[in-house]
């Protein structure tokens, strides 16, 4: 079944951070994920352009050498500051936001 790797994905990222896999009923309005802090929306695919991992492993390895959480900020001309994209790594979140508490019983919420 083709979607059944990303809802796999979105199922994992729901566990990770201690959130429920929202189902594909029309209820969704554009949210994959949601936990007590947030509402995401996962993307999963081969387009994502091979600069963002080059710009965050860059990064990452400054953080690194100087114990500081690594983060790419993307903004485009004309846009107000507050409006960029801010890029982490998933582990690079969960170490900011510390262990998400996940129930023993969850497996695929």
């Amino acid at each position: 079944m083709a979607n059944k790797t990303w809802k796999a994905r979105e199922r994992g990222i729901g566990d990770r951070l201690n959130g429920k896999r929202k189902p594909c009923d029309g209820s969704r309005e554009g949210v994959d994920v949601e936990t007590p802090l947030l509402v995401i929306q996962a993307k999963h695919g081969h387009r994502r352009p091979s600069y963002l991992a080059q710009w965050l492993n860059g990064i990452a390895q400054r953080g690194l050498e100087r114990q500081k959480v690594p983060l790419v900020i993307w903004s485009v001309p004309h846009e107000r500051t507050g409006e960029a994209i801010v890029l982490l790594r998933m582990k690079d979140f969960e170490a900011l936001h510390g262990q998400f508490d996940i129930p023993p019983a969850a497996t695929h919420l």
